[in-house]
């Protein structure tokens, strides 16, 4: 038996895949007209939990880091009305709201040649730079045309942990559809 993989976005999901797809082109883009662009990946991710720091790559300049957008769940919405026509159909229907993330990895300093903790202005120009990330992230997401017309809640938006040499910003948000 052989198993076979989707082509493109929509035959993985006729509504979700396109619409992370967009997602990803908006979170790119955004990062890149600000000259915050990732040089190693701005993808769609599969799993159950951000994905690893793995192609944080500190040594390509300013585009260093990488961005990506995840499905993170789809979250029931209890109602009793016959929305969509659910009822008429002969599969069930069950309406639920996509729960999904977007988020940007980065190198912060870490210690001197000596072994000491970085400087305080590093440590600072890290953390402005976070925040500015997290300001164009918040943006990707809120001018993407692919969420025009679309109910979107934010859920959260947060600061990663510093982990091998890497720091980001998280953002996760409900979309109807």
């Amino acid at each position: 038996m052989t198993l076979t993989f989707p082509a493109t976005p929509a035959e993985a999901d006729p509504v979700l895949g396109p619409l992370l797809n967009q997602l990803q082109t908006c979170v790119c883009f955004t990062l890149a007209e600000a000259g915050r662009g990732v040089c190693t990946q701005c993808s769609i991710v599969p799993g159950d939990s951000r994905p690893p720091a793995d192609r944080c790559d500190c040594a390509c300049g300013q585009g260093q880091g990488q961005a990506w957008v995840r499905w993170v769940r789809d979250q029931p919405v209890n109602e009793r009305s016959d929305r969509g026509g659910y009822m008429r159909r002969r599969c069930q229907g069950w309406r639920t709201l996509k729960v999904v993330e977007v988020g940007i990895y980065r190198c912060v300093s870490g210690p001197d040649e000596q072994g000491g903790p970085p400087s305080v202005e590093a440590r600072e120009q890290d953390a402005l730079g976070l925040i500015l990330d997290r300001r164009l992230l918040a943006k990707a997401v809120s001018c993407c045309s692919a969420l025009k017309g679309r109910s979107v809640e934010l859920l959260s938006l947060e600061p990663t942990a510093v982990k091998g040499g890497c720091a980001g910003v998280v953002m996760q948000v409900s979309v109807d559809i």
